[in-house]
């Protein structure tokens, strides 16, 4: 199973505990893994976990900021993080599960419950806890498969065309409808779509 887990400088302090704790405690379970974390531009994060996990018995994989975390997320299975809007909006839109560990309280919250009411994520909210579900996850692949549909399911691969239909309905019946230019009615022809 390939993990990523993404850190912002202050994030990865929390996440993870006390130090990299939560990391460590991650070595109990009992079939390897491979994990991605991303510290972003904490180099003394990364620093210290490198020294902290250098004789892991998972394959341990480190790294600083990376332009391409979607690429990451293309190649994992699950991804461990806090339900920021951003980072949780990228891992539903590819369809990658989410296990959520330490909510910020407030908006953070609001994201976890709709995220797991919506079937996209599991919660943890102790160390114990986080441990466990990804011990079942390992042993047990069916819940991730059972997301990644849920996620399949709810997303529209029509939003481009659905905000057009928007744009253009509100062109109609306001003021736009007297502005437009020429290069505005050449681009509605390429289109196709007439105000």
């Amino acid at each position: 199973m390939q993990i990523c887990s993404p850190c912002s400088s202050w994030e990865g302090r929390r996440i993870f505990g006390k130090g990299i704790s939560t990391f460590k405690a991650l070595e109990s379970i009992s079939t390897p893994i491979q994990l991605f974390i991303v510290c972003g531009k904490n180099k003394k994060l990364k620093t210290q976990l490198e020294w902290e996990l250098k004789d892991s018995k998972h394959e341990v994989r480190i790294l600083g900021y990376c332009e391409k975390v979607e690429e990451l997320m293309a190649i994992s299975d699950l991804m461990i993080s806090k339900p920021g809007g951003v980072t949780t909006s990228e891992a539903t839109a590819m369809d990658l599960p989410i296990l959520i560990y330490h909510s910020l309280p407030g908006q953070e919250e609001d994201n976890a419950d709709y995220l797991c009411r919506s079937g996209f994520a599991l919660s943890a909210q102790s160390e114990k806890e986080l441990i466990a579900q990804v011990e079942n996850l390992v042993c047990d692949s069916a819940p991730l498969k059972w997301m990644k549909q849920r996620m399949r399911k709810s997303q529209t691969k029509t939003s481009s065309i659905d905000a057009l239909h928007v744009i253009v309905g509100a062109a109609r019946s306001g003021p736009l409808r007297n502005v437009t230019s020429s290069k505005t009615i050449q681009k509605q022809k390429e289109i196709e779509v007439s105000i």
